[in-house]
């Protein structure tokens, strides 16, 4: 399971969560993406275990597809 926590432009923290890193991509690939790319990720983790990274969404796609990612 991958559960990313961003900050909305107002500032709230949202949720949500996805069945693997597969689905995120998918959805983040269509016309709209299910987040958008320039909001702030706060933390993203993958079945339980939280990944170092700092950036924005966008960003935190371009790592994922590239499948080279750390945990901290």
């Amino acid at each position: 399971m991958l559960i990313i926590e961003y900050k909305e432009v107002n500032g709230d923290v949202q949720t949500k969560e996805y069945k693997n890193v597969d689905e995120f991509l998918t959805l983040q690939m269509r016309e709209v993406p299910n987040i958008q790319d320039h909001l702030s990720v706060v933390k993203a983790t993958i079945d339980g275990k939280e990944l170092d990274f700092s950036g924005n969404v966008g960003e935190l796609f371009f790592k994922l597809n590239s499948g080279k990612y750390d945990f901290k």
